[in-house]
């Protein structure tokens, strides 16, 4: 069963596991925003119908060797994933190269409202890991889901602000062979209509840098 959502700091957290989407409050003076999580593909995708908003579905085919930082997607859906220690493209997923780091991806201030996935906590020889991914709203606001049973599809949906972030992180960190990783994702998002703010443009500079050093990486492999 779900257990009940826990509030310190504006700090939310329930506990996954393979059942239907649960609903997340959480209100502060100005705002009354909510996450809704997912546990299945299609639920998902019937959310962003809903909203409604505009999907892009991102693979790691193309993602190959170690980086400082990976990039993709464009304009209002651009993101960029980063750990302490870098990152690793392999075997169609991007993983983080030290087991005991964070595996984070940042997202278009005002753009991205919903993020969903196969995210996986896993050792070399593919054992399964407890882990926690972690949601941080436009406004500060923070979401905490841990997941203790077998990997699934896992997503977000946020009917108040946009998302800002998406971290993952272990549970167990002790072993030299256990990391985070993904092998896809879907994205949610609306279009920016203003002019983009000087923060949004830099964003999407970095994310071609990024994607820049991807590419330099491939063709000198």
């Amino acid at each position: 069963m779900q257990s009940p959502l826990q509030k310190s700091k504006k700090i939310y957290e329930v506990t996954f596991t393979a059942l239907a989407a649960t609903i997340a409050q959480c209100i502060s003076s100005n705002t009354n925003a909510s996450i809704t999580f997912f546990d299945d593909t299609a639920a998902f995708n019937a959310g962003l119908l809903s909203h409604p908003l505009s999907k892009y579905t991102q693979t790691f085919e193309t993602y190959t060797g170690a980086a400082a930082e990976f990039a993709g997607g464009a304009d209002e859906y651009a993101w960029i994933a980063t750990a302490a220690n870098g990152l690793v493209g392999e075997a169609d997923l991007i993983r983080t190269i030290n087991p005991s780091d964070t595996l984070k991806f940042e997202f278009i201030p005002g753009a991205v409202y919903a993020v969903g996935g196969l995210f996986h906590y896993a050792d070399n020889a593919g054992a399964f890991l407890g882990g926690v991914m972690k949601v941080q709203l436009n406004n500060g606001d923070v979401f905490v889901r841990s997941i203790d049973s077998a990997s699934t599809f896992t997503g977000f949906e946020s009917d108040g602000d946009s998302i800002l972030s998406l971290e993952l992180s272990h549970f167990q960190t002790t072993s030299t062979n256990n990391f985070a990783s993904v092998t896809s994702f879907i994205l949610g998002y609306v279009p920016v209509k203003n002019v983009p703010a000087p923060g949004v443009t830099a964003f999407i500079f970095m994310a071609g840098i990024a994607t820049t050093r991807r590419r330099r990486n491939e063709h000198t492999r």
